[in-house]
Formats: C-alpha cells, sequence, structure tokens
C-alpha cells in the first residue's frame, strides 16, 4: 500500500502530463473506482494527426462489483476519446480469468484482438494469460 505522500506524488506526476487522462468514479460523493490511460503514437504510424492510440484501465472496489460502474465509464469514455482525443484504438488489457472485465469491455464494442499465452507472472507467482481488446473509431474502420 502506498503512502499518502507517495500517492501525491503519483498523482502530480500523472496530472501534469498532457498523454494522461485520469478520473475518478464517484456514487454519492464516495469513490468506488477510476479509469484513465494515455495516449501514445505506434512505431507503425507515420505523421496523421489522427494517429493516436490509448491505453485504457479502470478498477472498481469490490463491494462494487457487478454494478455496471466499470461498464458505464467505459461507455461514457471511448466515445469521447474518439470524438475528442482523436483517439483511433482504445485498447484495454484484461487477464483472461477475470471474465467480468473482457465482458464491460465486449458489452461497450471492443473486439478481443488477441490472448498472449502466460504473460505475466502474478502475485501469487502464476502465469497469466493476457487478453487484448480494442475499439476502432468507426472513422478507421478497415473493410475485409
Amino acid at each position: 500500500m502506498a503512502t499518502l505522500e507517495e500517492a501525491r506524488a503519483f498523482l502530480s506526476e500523472r496530472t501534469a502530463r498532457t498523454d494522461v487522462v485520469m478520473g475518478a468514479l464517484t456514487i454519492d460523493g464516495q469513490v468506488v473506482g477510476d479509469i484513465g490511460g494515455r495516449r501514445y503514437r505506434p512505431e507503425t504510424l507515420g505523421p496523421d494527426p489522427h494517429g493516436w492510440d490509448f491505453y485504457l484501465g479502470y478498477t472498481v472496489r469490490p463491494d462494487r462489483w457487478g454494478q455496471g460502474i466499470a461498464s458505464s465509464a467505459v461507455a461514457l469514455l471511448t466515445p469521447a476519446l474518439h470524438h475528442d482525443g482523436g483517439i483511433r484504438r482504445v485498447v484495454a488489457k484484461a487477464f483472461s480469468r477475470n471474465q467480468a472485465s473482457i465482458r464491460v469491455l465486449l458489452k461497450n464494442g471492443f473486439e478481443l484482438e488477441g490472448t498472449e499465452r502466460a504473460a505475466v507472472l502474478g502475485r501469487d507467482g502464476t502465469w497469466l494469460d493476457d487478453c487484448t481488446l480494442a475499439h476502432l473509431d468507426p472513422r478507421f474502420a478497415v473493410s475485409h
């Protein structure tokens, strides 16, 4: 657990950056989670000003799981990133065993792009599969 000073330093550093979006999820004035991420330009893109992608992450307090909080937050932020932020792709990762988070993303139009097998060493020492999901701005859809 971080100290209050460490938390303040983390927030100060993140909020000073222009490539970072951070938000608290609140209900009746109580913080129940957070949502945010950072924009990045993949190396494979040229100078297109609409070429930004965004790594998305969110957490919800366990006592608030199953109430649609994450789904509502993702539903609000994703179109805003595309429309107002010039983001082409919003990318999120979830461990394959976190089916609730995967459902949140799929419900909001994200598509599973792939699963990296045994890609992350978990806190308990077991290897976890890491799923990558993405939401593409319809203006950049590729016809197959």
